[in-house]
């Protein structure tokens, strides 16, 4: 069993590329766990409420059809964020300004956070397809420095291509 979590990018990506039913089959069958965040959720909750989609012959108001599918992709598996992951996301961050990393903290604490609960939670994969700012090579040895001095296993990274192929079966083990 894969313990994922995606972050707040990657479910308009399924929206627009993968047939729910599949990851729905994968979740009852207990192939995948897909844990969520409540900063996830928040962020997805901040889409326009005006914003929309057409699909299936009608149109759906974006917010709601994202928030609706974090909801069931997520179910009961969610956390909250804690001082813990607060603590070793500033962590993150001040290792990645070592490593002369440009953004500022406003601008990549969310995503520091979501690895630092992926981390902390001992998640297999983050998925994500922000390449400016979590899954960029200063971050990522940032999570995998800072890990290893607090003896914390680092989750592999991969973006949404990868994503679709462990859905297919693909083991990266």
């Amino acid at each position: 069993m894969k313990r994922i979590m995606l972050d707040t990018n990657i479910y308009e990506f399924i929206l627009k590329y993968i047939e729910k039913d599949k990851i729905k089959d994968m979740i009852e069958k207990q192939i995948l766990v897909i844990y969520g965040l409540n900063i996830i959720r928040r962020e997805l909750r901040d889409i326009p409420k005006d914003k929309i989609r057409i699909g299936e012959g009608k149109i759906h108001n974006l917010r709601v059809t994202l928030l609706s599918l974090y909801d069931f992709f997520v179910g009961s598996h969610q956390y909250k964020l804690t001082n813990e992951m607060s603590e070793l996301a500033d962590k993150y961050y001040r290792v990645y300004k070592v490593l002369d990393g440009n953004a500022i903290k406003k601008e990549i604490i969310t995503d520091l956070i979501i690895v630092a609960c992926a981390s902390l939670h001992n998640l297999d994969i983050v998925v994500s397809e922000d390449n400016k700012t979590m899954l960029s090579e200063k971050t990522i040895n940032a999570y995998k420095s800072v890990n290893t001095l607090e003896r914390i296993r680092s989750p592999l990274f991969i973006g949404f291509k990868k994503f679709v192929s462990v859905l297919r079966g693909v083991n990266f083990d």
